[in-house]
């Protein structure tokens, strides 16, 4: 006679719930491990959807403005990293409301291809808002009122019935926010007036110039009913009225650096270089072109920001 030896229910239970990722604790490896890609996966969403370059350029106007890459302090660090969660916040609040445009003009973002839900953009939006708008305040009442002032500015932007829809009130609120974030860096970190007011005529000629963005984008805008530059007059005027409007702006940037910080002559030769690299590509827009070579302006635009923005970083004691 045999004896039969049964496990008992309940260490059969335990088994299971070993080996079965769905019965895990929720201290388990597997599950933590899992946690994480799935929070990296997103972070790197959210991160595409505010467009890299855009997000890595107003970490850089506000730490150049602050000092936080040449001499750290908390101050600086904590009004960077403010900085960039209001960034992040306010374009992927862009993307969201401009989810049928950014379909129709082919982007391969997330939100328009489908990668990054709806559900999970707004929670994120919301979360990174208040975190920068939190981070702001805490370093003080100019600090907070500027971060406060440029997601206000972001979202009416998206949402708001004119200044995304006008091509004056656009460059306008361009130019806006890179003077927000240049002047909270400065001011919570105690730079001179004289380096305010460059930075503040800096950001008018990236407002005026910023109108390159649209360049490629005519087909959506018009669908949208935005009366951008490139929708109301072609890309090829558009361009060339940008042309003008860079040369003007680049001028007054030289004299007012040469006014007010002579020292740094050497910012003014890379705004009037990027200026004109601006000029040529500009130049070279045609009817018909296809939605990569319309980018070329705004490639060059960017790419200017970047050695401006490094140029001043060796620039500021």
């Amino acid at each position: 006679m045999t004896t039969s030896h049964t496990a008992p229910p309940e260490s059969t239970a335990h088994l299971n719930a070993a080996n079965d990722p769905d019965q895990r604790s929720p201290r388990h490896p597997a599950r933590l491990l899992g946690r994480a890609r799935r929070a990296t996966r997103v972070g790197w969403l959210l991160l595409c959807e505010a467009r890299p370059p855009i997000v890595a350029i107003f970490l850089l106007r506000v730490a150049v403005a602050s000092g936080t890459f040449r001499h750290p302090t908390g101050r600086g660090v904590a009004i960077t990293a403010a900085w960039v969660a209001l960034t992040i916040a306010a374009y992927v609040f862009n993307g969201i409301a401009d989810l049928d445009g950014d379909r129709a003009n082919g982007s391969p973002r997330p939100l328009a291809s489908g990668r990054l839900s709806m559900r999970t953009a707004y929670a994120w939006c919301a979360l990174l808002a208040i975190a920068g708008l939190a981070g702001c305040w805490a370093l003080g009442p100019a600090s907070g009122m500027a971060g406060t002032a440029s997601l206000a500015l972001g979202v009416a932007y998206s949402v708001g019935p004119n200044l995304k829809r006008s091509a004056l009130a656009a460059g306008f609120s361009v130019a806006t926010a890179a003077a927000l974030t240049y002047v909270a860096g400065a001011l919570t970190c105690h730079a001179s007036a004289g380096m305010v007011a460059v930075f503040t005529v800096w950001a008018a000629w990236i407002g005026v110039v910023s109108v390159v963005k649209d360049l490629s984008d005519v087909a959506g805008d018009r669908l949208e009913g935005r009366r951008t530059l490139p929708v109301l007059l072609g890309p090829v005027r558009a361009a060339w009225a940008t042309v003008v409007a860079a040369a003007c702006c680049a001028a007054g940037f030289v004299v007012t650096v040469w006014l007010l910080a002579p020292s740094a002559l050497l910012v003014a030769w890379v705004v009037s270089g990027g200026s004109a690299l601006l000029v040529a590509t500009l130049a070279a827009v045609r009817p018909g072109q296809d939605r990569h070579t319309l980018r070329r302006p705004y490639r060059t635009f960017m790419v200017t920001q970047f050695g401006v923005n490094l140029v001043f970083l060796l620039y500021l004691p």
